[in-house]
């Protein structure tokens, strides 16, 4: 099955990334088989089952949040970009979907890919729980010392919420997302 070697391949990727965590090379190979995944994605996303599917996310959300080279963050981005304009986020792989574009947004070269890619998660049928996971983030007390994923939370509550580039199709309170917000200034970071 082609969607069990390209999950098997991506899991390979993933192992690359936690076993150099420390040293953490760039393989050209790797952004070789994201383009190739990406491009199976677009023109093949009816093969993939929804489970091939969240774990082909986790693993690239884990890499993602990992690597430290741009090269495998923009493949990561591309990934993501055609899941959810080509196929769709599964619920098992939502939070580690949201949590990975939190993260991207404070990466100034991304920040803009990541609000459109993020942008198009909230127009799609992944919306509500796109916001309710950006609310937890908000108000779980575990994530009170990690800066980037409550800066990407807050940043992509506003912007969506009341921004330029607002989501007019949203249907959520907003009096949640501003509870949400609150609880996040009281862990008093400055930088979120």
């Amino acid at each position: 099955n082609g969607s069990a070697r390209l999950s098997a391949l991506a899991g390979s990727a993933s192992q690359r990334v936690a076993a150099s965590s420390s040293s953490n090379p760039y393989h050209p190979q790797f952004s070789a088989v994201l383009a190739l995944l990406v491009n199976v994605v677009k023109v093949k996303a009816s093969c993939f089952e929804e489970r091939e599917t969240a774990r082909l996310i986790e693993v690239v959300c884990r890499i993602c949040d990992k690597t430290l080279y741009p090269e495998d963050v923009q493949g990561c981005l591309g990934f993501m970009d055609v899941v959810v304009r080509y196929a769709h986020v599964p619920p098992a792989a939502l939070t580690s979907y949201v949590r990975t574009m939190c993260r991207c947004v404070n990466l100034d070269q991304f920040a803009r890919n990541s609000w459109s890619i993020m942008r198009n998660l909230l127009k799609s049928h992944c919306a509500h729980g796109a916001i309710l996971i950006l609310c937890s983030i908000l108000e779980d007390d575990r994530h009170a010392s990690v800066v980037p994923l409550l800066r990407g939370a807050v940043f992509f509550l506003g912007m969506s919420s009341w921004g330029s580039q607002r989501v007019e199709t949203l249907s959520h309170t907003f009096s949640r997302a501003l509870t949400a917000m609150k609880r996040a200034l009281s862990y008093k970071r400055a930088n979120v």
